[in-house]
């Protein structure tokens, strides 16, 4: 059969990995837009990158199978990948450095241990560090999976490793991160980070009225969630000229962080009329700062 892949909840990243396998069909979203890369790890990736520009043999082959099914754009015969189990599952994390990873992680280990089919699962931790990343999945490459889940630190940085996935028979799924190129993973499973982005802006736009000084939180320079919730965002209060946007930082995602940038801002600007957090883990250490600093907490 053939699916095609929608944002569904990351506790079922697992049991897709397995379907893949089995079921041997799965669908790829469109390629989304490159975000910006942390310039170590663009210099860490960049031997790779060339590899990276043309599809491998297994997505050709999974996209010339699609077409010849007469299915629609944006579905891949994932029948190239398929193989009797038990099955090795290699998961490549950017980190557990929140509590949203935290919960993330722990969801993925319960998934997993709900399949016996499922002999082995490794995991690894980059702590955020894309070039430890590169050098991790790497490492899991060589140990015999049969699939690799990556939650990329940033999106350039782990597009070339994920090719070289691609490329030796490995389906890669991308779990809340994704790379770049369709043709560098099977599967993307997230939510709607831009509907994220574009909502919180919607509300905070009709909250001030239309007009007033607004400051943005995103998360992580070069990880695909911060970046297209930044650029969706964006969209919406470059429509509304009564809004004037001060600022723009990346906080990491990281109370603290969201915190001592804030209180920066404070000092820098006469008025703050709202804040524009891409999540609740910054937006948290903002809150903070004006309730210490004796300040109304703005919308």
């Amino acid at each position: 059969m053939f699916t095609q892949s929608k944002n569904v909840y990351q506790l079922l990243v697992a049991l897709l990995a397995l379907l893949m396998l089995t079921a041997a069909c799965g669908g790829a979203p469109a390629a989304e837009e490159a975000a910006p890369a942390a310039p170590a790890a663009a210099e860490e990736a960049a031997p790779a990158e060339e590899a990276a520009e043309e599809p491998s043999a297994a997505a050709e082959e999974a996209n010339s199978g699609a077409e010849a099914a007469g299915v629609g754009e944006g579905m891949v015969d994932t029948s190239a990948f398929a193989k009797d189990g038990p099955y090795t599952v290699c998961f490549s994390n950017a980190s557990v450095s929140n509590s949203w990873r935290v919960a993330m992680i722990e969801h993925v280990r319960y998934e997993v241990e709900q399949h016996p089919e499922i002999e082995t699962f490794l995991e690894t931790d980059a702590n955020d560090d894309p070039a430890k990343q590169i050098s991790d999945t790497e490492d899991l490459l060589t140990k015999g999976c049969d699939v690799l889940i990556i939650s990329p630190a940033t999106q350039e940085a782990l597009t070339p490793v994920a090719a070289k996935a691609m490329e030796m028979g490995v389906p890669v799924v991308t779990l809340d991160r994704n790379v770049s190129g369709e043709e560098n993973f099977v599967s993307y499973v997230t939510s709607s980070n831009c509907e994220m982005g574009k909502q919180q802006a919607e509300w905070l736009v009709e909250t001030l009225g239309g007009e007033g000084n607004i400051v943005l939180l995103s998360g992580i320079a070069g990880a695909s969630p911060a970046e297209e919730r930044l650029e969706c965002a964006r969209e919406v209060f470059a429509a509304n000229p009564g809004i004037t946007e001060l600022a723009q930082e990346y906080a990491n995602w990281s109370p603290v962080e969201g915190k001592q940038i804030t209180e920066n801002w404070l000092l820098q600007f006469e008025q703050i009329d709202g804040v524009w957090s891409d999540s609740g883990l910054q937006g948290s250490g903002a809150v903070e700062a004006f309730v210490e600093n004796g300040l109304d907490v703005p919308p």
